[in-house]
């Protein structure tokens, strides 16, 4: 844990609340710590409204975050937040209101694959934004390995790291893998 902790940090960038600012969404892998989501309020004035927005507390016995990107995957004008984590994958809901709720099951994009990136873009040009989580190891507990022989072979070539994900968006709010469904 001690590692996994020293090395997860990502910063996604979007206008959350569509005030004209850009806000800053910040990770932290530390479990138990809480990740921030910093609203300008201009001037360079930033204030943490993480916790009353309902994304800071992420980092628990589920996973700890090691990347997130805002993307409007429902087409309502809000961008939504998608975090990668070592442990389940989560996905919020932009309701408009400065509040995001979790709705990671519901969408079935909980990934459990220990994640290290995710892509948002349209893969298939349906007009809807799909989901590419990249993952770094194979779908194992890192806080409780049996063994410690899980690196890859190589960090040029492994050919034994997690396998990468691509959730395609059908709409509403649900996803499925693709090419599997």
């Amino acid at each position: 844990m001690p590692w996994i902790q020293s090395i997860g940090a990502a910063a996604a960038v979007s206008d959350y609340d569509r005030d004209g600012d850009l806000d800053l969404y910040v990770t932290s892998s530390r479990k138990g710590t809480a990740n921030a989501l910093w609203r300008n309020e201009g001037g360079l004035k930033f204030i943490d409204v993480g916790l009353e927005a309902g994304v800071a507390a992420v980092n628990d016995a589920d996973g700890v975050s090691m990347d997130a990107a805002f993307a409007d995957l429902d087409q309502d004008g809000d961008d939504d937040l998608y975090i990668v984590q070592w442990g389940k994958n989560r996905l919020f809901r932009n309701n408009g209101n400065g509040k995001f709720d979790d709705i990671t099951d519901s969408s079935g994009t909980g990934d459990r694959s220990n994640g290290n990136a995710v892509l948002p873009f349209d893969y298939n040009l349906d007009g809807l934004v799909d989901l590419l989580v990249c993952n770094y190891f194979p779908a194992v507990d890192l806080t409780n390995l049996s063994t410690t022989r899980i690196m890859h072979d190589s960090f040029e070539a492994a050919r034994n790291g997690g396998a990468n994900v691509l959730y395609r968006n059908l709409g509403g709010l649900k996803f499925k893998t693709w090419p599997t469904s």
